[in-house]
Parts: C-alpha cells; structure tokens; sequence
C-alpha cells in the first residue's frame, strides 16, 4: 500500500494496430480519481503509427512521462503481451485493458472499494457499454452448458438489469483487474495466462484456473467503462446467431477461436461435468464441425498446429497446470 492506504495498481494496455483509440485508452487512465502507480503499454509491432500518435499527443503534457513502453519486434499474440505486462509492472493489483476502451474517472476508485475488503477475491469485473453508453459490451463472464463463454448482457440495452454487485465465473480480458497474489497462484512455468492462446479464450482459462484454486470473481457494476467492439445497435448479440462472426475474422483468427475452446476445456473441465453437458455439448461441436467442413475447409490447414496444442494442454492438466 501506498500513502493513507491506498492501493498500489499497475496498469497494461496491450496495442496492435488500434488506430485513434490509444490515446483516449491513456488519457482514461490517467486522468483517474484514483491514480494509478505506473503505466505499460505493450506493443506487438503495430504498424497503424497508433504508438507514434499517443506518444505525440502525451508529449505535450507532464503525463507522458508517467507511461512506459515496451516494443514487440513481431505480434507476440495477446497472452504473452498480457504476461510482459505483468512482469513489467510491481501493484499490487493489475488492470489489463484492451487500446479501444476508455475508463470512467472513478473505474480504479469504485473497483478499490468493492475489494478491499474481500481477500478471497482474484479479479473483479466492472460494467462494459459500448461507446454509444447505453448498450452493454459484458457484465462479466459466464460458461454456457456449451461451455462456450458468455459475456453476460452483450447487445443488451442497459437498463439497470446488472446494476447488482456479486460473484461472476471470470472477467473479460479487455477490461480486467487482477489481484498479484492471485496471478502468482495460477501461475505456471512462469506464465500468468497461457501463451498457447494465442488470442481469445484466455481470460476465461485464466478465471477457471483461478475458480479451481478457490478464488473468486467479483462484478461491480459501479465500475463503469466504454469500449469500441462491436456494433452500437442494441438488437446485436441477443441471438446467438446474430453474434457468430467468426466468417468475419482472418482464417488464423479463426482456427485460435476453434482450437482454443478445447485447449480451456481439457485443461479444466472434469469428467463429470463434461458427461453433464454432453448433449449442449454435442450441439456446439456439430456447428464448429459442421463450419469447418462444408464453409471454412481451410481450417484443416491447421491440422498438425492443432494437434500439437491439444497435446500441450493435456500435458499441461496432468501436470495440474
């Protein structure tokens, strides 16, 4: 802790290619009611000039000074940038944010007060609109009897429906606060989150991992942040079809979005529940099968790649990490 008790949490932005939106992400958290005590950005080699513009916009004021950063030579993929991140920085609480959201004033002010007071805590999820402040991005993370996961409220009109504090399953990774004991616990082989996740699903590993230790994910709806993803139309999302975008993404993105969910699902699931969800279960894999066949063939160019990652993380549960 630092002066009068207050809290001392590090902050990571992870950047590839976010265009306009990382000097407003910056500028969110430094202008915090409760300041943050110190300030990374990570860069997995964008080449958007997103980097040179925020350096040039902060330069002008005293806060540019407060803000490092580290410059990836190639695309290091989300989770080992987070994991820089984290290595780089020494608070005792970490909130890891994605370039295109901006924070209320008083995100780090009303996530503080919500966990002071609750050790059991790991990480805690605060409420996410869209940039339109009025639709709903994510109120925390959820596993669907899919065990796909479901970002509660996503294209959902706020209307006061989550304005409930309480325990959620994980937090989403474009907005998620940390406690440094807990990332310490779930570590393995030095990695926080999993660097075989290349990209998505690994705030959610990263949450079961957490669950499974006993730790707990707290949702405050008090804690208030924008972010850019997605449409502003309040109709996306309430389908789970109207949200299947995965045609949308580059093939690679693909494959990490496919291969990934079983990589979560071997490392954690049990036997037990596995066989309890099996007919959600049987449904989810006849539409990614069913995709990869008769839409996206390509997929199966990946074959050998995602062999490889199933038997990392069978070998990764057995060896209880």
């Amino acid at each position: 802790m630092t002066g009068e008790g207050r809290p001392r949490i590090s902050v990571t932005i992870v950047n590839w290619n976010s265009g306009s939106y990382l000097h407003g992400c910056l500028q969110s958290v430094l202008s915090q009611t409760l300041p943050p005590s110190d300030v990374v950005v990570v860069d997995n080699a964008s080449t958007d000039g997103s980097v040179d513009a925020a350096r040039s916009a902060l330069a002008s004021g005293s806060a540019g000074a407060q803000v490092r950063w580290i410059m990836n030579r190639e695309n290091t993929g989300f989770s080992r940038a987070a994991n820089q991140g984290i290595a780089a920085t020494s608070g005792e609480w970490w909130l890891l944010l994605n370039p295109d959201v901006v924070l209320d004033e008083r995100y780090l002010a009303e996530a503080w007060e919500a966990v002071r007071d609750r050790p059991e805590v790991g990480s805690l999820a605060g409420k996410l609109l869209r940039f339109d402040r009025r639709t709903i991005d994510t109120t925390g993370q959820f596993l669907r009897m899919s065990r796909r996961v479901w970002e509660r409220g996503y294209g959902e009109p706020d209307e006061g429906q989550y304005d409930l504090a309480g325990e959620v399953f994980s937090v989403c990774g474009a907005v998620a606060l940390y406690r440094r004991a807990m990332l310490e616990d779930v570590a393995a082989a030095g990695e926080y989150f999993d660097e075989d996740f290349f990209a998505f699903y690994e705030d959610a590993d990263l949450g079961w991992r957490a669950q499974r230790r006993g730790w707990r994910c707290w949702y405050q709806p008090t804690a208030v942040a924008y972010h850019a993803r997605g449409s502003t139309n309040p109709a996306v999302g309430r389908s789970p079809w109207a949200r299947w975008q995965l045609p949308r993404r580059p093939l690679e993105i693909q494959f990490h979005i496919l291969i990934n969910r079983y990589l979560m699902l071997i490392k954690n699931e049990s036997a037990g529940a596995l066989l309890l969800h099996l007919p959600a279960l049987a449904w989810a894999e006849l539409v990614d099968w069913g995709y990869a066949l008769c839409v996206q063939p390509r997929l199966f160019r990946y074959a050998s790649e995602a062999l490889r990652l199933l038997a990392r993380a069978a070998a990764k549960r057995s060896a209880g990490r």
